[in-house]
């Protein structure tokens, strides 16, 4: 949390969504650990459930500015008033490096912020967590999140910043989040929705309808 005000949540709650069939809202949530540890969980419902259930996929592009681990995925829904739960196998698509900075560094200004960025992305890998489901037939009140850890202990402050004790640090992070459904049942040729696992692609592709949101936070 942030000792001056409510730090928990994005700062930029996004609105439901409409599918084809259905109603989906978007959201994101940090829990800030000790050490400049970070857990953000990112979740997705349907408040309006779809009327074709065959397959759905949950995505989360991180902005790969820290390192992230500890992967994990939940779906929680409802069926006779009982609530039933599923931990999904969480993939990691991607695994990107930022060797592209170091080989274009004209890119960047030749200050401080070169070697920020140089030492901050240099080295580690860059994952797009995802999870593929389908929903119960008889399923009401489905959510589900996909969550990680963010470490940002490592992250360089500009020489010119000075806090006042070593654990005051600054956090600033942007991420998208994807919500994938099929949306009818014939199609030609046919479209395993894992194989959208962690694109960012968000038009329609045949019976493939995404929506997503963007969200960014600053502490």
């Amino acid at each position: 949390y942030d000792p001056e005000g409510p730090g928990t949540e994005t700062d930029t709650p996004f609105p439901a969504q409409a599918l084809t069939d259905g109603i989906a809202e978007l959201s994101s949530w940090l829990i800030f650990l000790p050490e400049g540890q970070v857990r953000q969980i990112h979740w997705f419902r349907y408040s309006v459930l779809p009327r074709l259930r065959l397959q759905e996929q949950f995505s989360v592009s991180p902005s790969g500015q820290y390192p992230t681990t500890d992967y994990a995925g939940r779906l929680l829904w409802h069926e006779e008033g009982q609530l039933w739960c599923a931990s999904p196998r969480v993939r990691l698509a991607g695994g990107e490096t930022a060797e592209y900075v170091e080989e274009h560094p004209y890119v960047y200004p030749l200050i401080d912020t070169t070697r920020m960025e140089l030492e901050r992305l240099g080295g580690h890998l860059r994952y797009y967590p995802w999870i593929a489901f389908s929903i119960p037939a008889q399923a009401e009140n489905l959510r589900g999140y996909l969550a990680y850890t963010v470490d940002a202990s490592q992250m360089p402050q500009p020489s010119d910043i000075h806090f006042s004790s070593p654990e005051q640090w600054s956090y600033t992070d942007t991420w998208s989040v994807f919500l994938r459904h099929q949306t009818h049942w014939l199609h030609y040729p046919f479209a395993s929705i894992s194989s959208y696992g962690g694109s960012s692609y968000t038009g329609r592709s045949g019976p493939i309808q995404t929506i997503h949101a963007v969200f960014s936070f600053h502490f």
